[in-house]
């Protein structure tokens, strides 16, 4: 008990401090101070604050300097012991603590709830007493503010003239129709405190308060405005509420989404480019009583740049998540980087006008809005450290995926030091039966004595001649004796130098304890961490057992070994509950989310589960909630702004939907192409890797599918190659993707050193890849029916780049994953992945190019049975035909050989052969030439002669008509 009045301090913030003390004892906070209980006041200066240091959080009164921590308050307040209070303190707040209260007397207790009794019954008449002197207050500032404000609003536009540079610095965008038409009623002039009034209106359009930019100090004894402005911008009025603003804008607005606020300036700012908006006038101010007015809304809360709207936004999230629609908070360091301490809505509009002259203010943030995640909680705090510990309360518990985060389960201890998870191994004999023998044989010695030992053994090879007592000692003494040299040889060799299975058997039980069920699968250790199996990795076991446990669990110094760790490790893995079969058999895609697990049949079908089993054998896990009305506001907007086909979008979430189909059924893979490296690919891929997660992704280019690389794809749910080799697929890897993408192939999977394994068709991971060339060598007709190709060719600019955008899209998750399983659903639905136009013409397009005579064939040959074309017009026409479109022609036997092999995919039958001309052709040296006949030459290329020994000879002259079908000489 000694350091709990320490540990109050250290757990109880200042906000915990000032909810305490409001909900328990009433009290009324005005801004930041409250009246002070501890002496008379005409409540006309709250004077009592609460702060907070590193050494926790205190009270203090200016008026009469009463201060202290909250035990000190409650011991003040409630006339209690320094020891009473804490305990207060701790039931209140569930700290941990041993303080015995001592049990009070008939007549303590009597006399402790008559104090309660009459502090209740002043409480309440204080209350009620304060509640009608504030009813009348109230009324009577309702009366005054009705009668001022007409005045402020004419004092506004009589002096429009002088104040409008005034304006135009507090408003920029004074000048739209939205702001003239609202500031008539919202905005007024205080001639006296020379300083602008924003007028905020209650529902029915009666002013309810008055924010003043600047106000001149009142000196109560001379009962006159001093020349020395109070501290502070935006001073309301004593005795008014918190009330939404601009409420009857609001109510009139369409847009479902909103932005809330910290004060009246910025929301006017905001109203002036027709945003919809909200404020309390602060950040402290709680929206519960004006809930309802969120329902349904996309909120968006923008505080200012500073460690108090961080910290507040945060706790805005939580008061709304529940009614609004949505809730996301505006960062404004994602916005830009190095902004000043307290930047504003209404700054940031400033540096903005040009930019808002032709950008909505909600496409300026887009990429700045967040939920709270971990991550977002942990980078404000890189900015305000002091906030660490008050967000420690929001974040989610860090689920388990590595066997280190683990280990300091292993080494608990209780309350006297022993280690509670770790037991000592133990060899074939007992400790206790040890103990008994050899304790038994040195009683036996040390009662008889070496020498009367040797005088039984002398009578005994004398004569035999001893006495029955004589005989039954000896007799007793020797078979200790005999007993303990039994086990002497145990003792030396096996007990101290524990067996390997022993030490299995112990470490065992230590996982079995926490809950760390083994299981194998493809020759890997995995360990059931309560939300999925995950991989354990077999160099940090084998450091731990070493290093750590052996120690512990007093396994002999010498076989403290690498060598016994390892066969400790292959004992875990060959008694580890085996998956294998099962994950072969299984015809269903099981993945575990944060809050459950998702089913997903080969028909599609999807069912969820709210818990986590083992039974299941889950072996990857999605590191976000499934919530099934999530969405991503910011990815579909980045999907649009880079993608320039609406159904490539579908295509791509159909793509990343198909990741989670147990099968191979669509026979496909993603490859993302834009010549320039700027254009949004490699942000897709990224945010596909973070959507899945690293430990569910392969990383394997292109040119690295072939021998024992292939081993990385194991237990995948996908393999993203971020950039092909346009000439490194020469080594038969085209062959190892189609045999990955197909429907029944398994594959074979060669580890170094270790032993194959067939990867099956349900065990294969989806394949995609990026690139800024296309691959040409191994690609055929085969790989191009699988082919999912997306092209890119906008070209985002250096003054729109975002550093780590795909970072940004971290909380979108589940909204990213819903939006993959509507992809998933519409790809069954159809049959097929949604192919735009587009991607059919670059499919077409990227077809001519690997193979350039599919081209020439398509554009330049006219299957007719009636005609033919000499071999060396036909070659002539094909060199310029793919020269003219920067290619490398073919060499001419080669030509031919390809000729003839498109010309059969086309249907188009051909033959050769020589013909004799009846008349000459320029360019042809022989009267019986060899040519090909059934077809002809398109002369509508884009040239029109070829020439031949420098002469020109015409296209359409080339083709050499033969009646009743051309064909070569006998």
């Amino acid at each position: 008990m000694d350091n709990i009045f320490q540990t109050i301090k250290q757990t109880v913030s200042k906000e915990q401090f000032k909810d305490f003390v409001t909900s328990i004892y009433g009290m009324e906070f005005r801004g930041t101070n409250a009246f002070c209980p501890f002496h008379d006041h005409n409540r006309s200066t709250p004077s009592l604050g609460i702060t907070s240091n590193g050494d926790g959080a205190f009270f203090k009164c200016f008026a009469c300097n009463t201060s202290g921590d909250i035990v000190k308050f409650i011991e003040l307040k409630e006339q209690l012991s320094p020891t009473q209070a804490a305990k207060k303190v701790c039931d209140f707040f569930n700290i941990p603590n041993n303080i015995n209260v001592k049990a009070m007397s008939e007549e303590e207790r009597a006399a402790y709830e008559a104090h309660q009794k009459l502090m209740r019954e002043e409480n309440e008449a204080r209350l009620a007493k304060e509640a009608a002197e504030k009813e009348k207050r109230v009324k009577n500032l309702k009366f005054r503010l009705a009668k001022t404000a007409p005045e402020l609003l004419l004092a506004r536009k009589n002096n429009y003239d002088l104040l409008k540079d005034k304006i135009e610095d507090l408003f920029p965008a004074y000048f739209s129709q939205t702001f003239e038409a609202y500031s008539k009623e919202l905005l007024g002039y205080d001639m006296e405190q020379k300083s602008f009034v924003v007028i905020i209106r209650d529902e029915k359009g009666e002013p309810v308060n008055f924010k003043y930019r600047q106000k001149f100090r009142w000196d109560k004894e001379a009962k006159t405005l001093t020349s020395e402005r109070m501290p502070g911008k935006w001073i309301g009025e004593a005795d008014a509420s918190a009330y939404p603003f601009p409420i009857s804008y609001f109510k009139a607005h369409t847009d479902d989404r909103v932005i809330i606020c910290e004060g009246e300036k910025d929301a006017l700012n905001l109203l002036s480019f027709d945003v919809n908006v909200l404020t309390l006038g602060g950040v402290t101010a709680s929206f519960e009583p004006h809930k309802e007015l969120l329902r349904d809304k996309h909120v968006y809360i923008w505080f200012d740049h500073d460690e108090a709207g961080y910290k507040n936004a945060i706790k805005k999230f939580y008061e709304l998540k529940d009614i609004a629609k949505s809730v996301q908070i505006v960062l404004f360091y994602a916005i830009a980087k190095n902004l000043p301490h307290n930047y504003d809505i209404s700054d940031f509009i400033a540096s903005n006008m040009p930019r808002l002259a032709t950008n909505p203010i909600f496409d300026l943030i887009a990429f700045s809005c967040f939920k709270p995640t971990n991550a977002i909680l942990d980078e404000i705090c890189e900015y305000y450290p002091e906030a660490r510990k008050e967000f420690e309360a929001f974040k989610q518990k860090k689920i388990v995926k590595y066997f280190d985060e683990v280990t300091n389960e292993f080494l608990a201890r209780d309350e006297n030091g022993n280690y509670i998870n770790i037991f000592p191994v133990k060899g074939e004999l007992d400790d206790e039966y040890i103990d008994s023998v050899l304790d038994n044989a040195k009683a036996l010695k040390k009662s008889i004595g070496s020498e009367r030992y040797e005088c039984f053994k002398n009578e005994y090879l004398k004569n035999f001649l001893v006495t029955e007592v004589e005989e039954e000692r000896f007799d007793r003494f020797a078979k200790a004796f005999d007993e303990a040299f039994k086990i002497s040889s145990t003792l030396r060799k096996n007990y101290h130098q524990t067996h390997i299975i022993d030490m299995v058997a112990s470490f065992e039980s230590s996982l079995y304890k926490l809950g760390y069920h083994l299981a194998q699968y493809q020759n890997e250790l995995y360990f059931w961490t309560g939300t999925h199996y995950a991989r354990l990795n077999l160099t940090t076991l084998s450091n731990f057992l070493q290093n750590v446990w052996m120690n512990i669990a007093y396994v002999d110094t010498k076989k403290r070994s690498v060598n016994n760790s390892k066969e400790i490790i292959e004992n875990l893995v060959n008694k580890a509950y085996v998956l294998d079969h099962i994950k072969r058999d299984e015809q269903r895609r099981i993945i575990n989310l944060l809050n459950g697990t998702i089913f997903i049949s080969k028909n599609g079908h999807i069912t969820f589960k709210t818990h986590h089993d083992i039974k299941d054998g889950a072996l990857n896990i999605l590191e976000f909630k499934y919530d099934k009305d999530a969405k991503c506001p910011k990815w579909d907007k980045f999907l649009k702004d880079v993608m320039s086909d609406e159904d490539d979008i579908k295509t791509l979430m159909e793509f990343i939907g198909y990741c989670f189909l147990p099968s191979h059924d669509f026979e496909s893979f993603l490859f993302l192409y834009g010549k320039s490296g700027a254009n949004g690919k490699s942000v897709i891929l990224d945010t596909i890797r973070n959507f899945f997660g690293e430990d569910n992704v392969s990383s394997l280019q292109l040119q690295q599918f072939e021998g024992h690389q292939l081993y990385g794809l194991a237990n995948k749910l996908i393999n993203i190659g971020s950039e092909i080799d346009k000439n490194g697929t020469d080594k038969g890897q085209m062959a190892n993707l189609k045999a990955l993408v197909s429907t029944k192939d398994s594959i074979m999977i060669n580890p170094k050193n270790e032993k194959p394994f067939n990867l099956m068709p349900n065990e294969k991971p989806k394949l995609a890849f990026a690139g800024n060339e296309k691959p040409r060598q191994g690609i055929d007709n085969g790989v191009f029916r699988r082919m999912v190709l997306i092209s890119f060719d906008k070209e985002v600019k250096d003054s729109q780049k975002i550093r780590g955008l795909s970072e940004r899209f971290n909380d979108e998750m589940a909204g990213i994953f819903n939006l993959a399983l509507s992809g998933l659903k519409r790809l069954i639905t159809q049959g097929k992945f949604t192919r735009s136009k587009r991607m059919l013409a670059e499919l077409e397009e990227y077809k001519d190019e690997v193979n350039p005579i599919r081209a020439f064939v398509r554009d330049a040959i006219v299957a007719d049975e009636n005609y033919m074309v000499p071999n060396k017009y036909l070659y002539g026409v094909y060199k310029s035909f793919i020269e003219e479109k920067g290619g490398t022609p073919l060499k001419e036997k080669n030509f031919f050989r390809a000729l003839r092999d498109e010309c059969l995919i086309n249907n188009i039958v051909i033959s050769g052969g020589q013909k004799r001309l009846q008349k000459c052709y320029v360019g042809l040296t022989n009267d019986r030439p060899y040519c090909t006949f059934g077809i002809k030459l398109n002369s509508n290329l884009d040239f029109d002669t070829v020439n031949f020994g420098g002469q020109a000879v015409m296209i359409e002259s080339m083709s050499i008509y033969q009646a009743n079908g051309a064909k070569a000489d006998v």
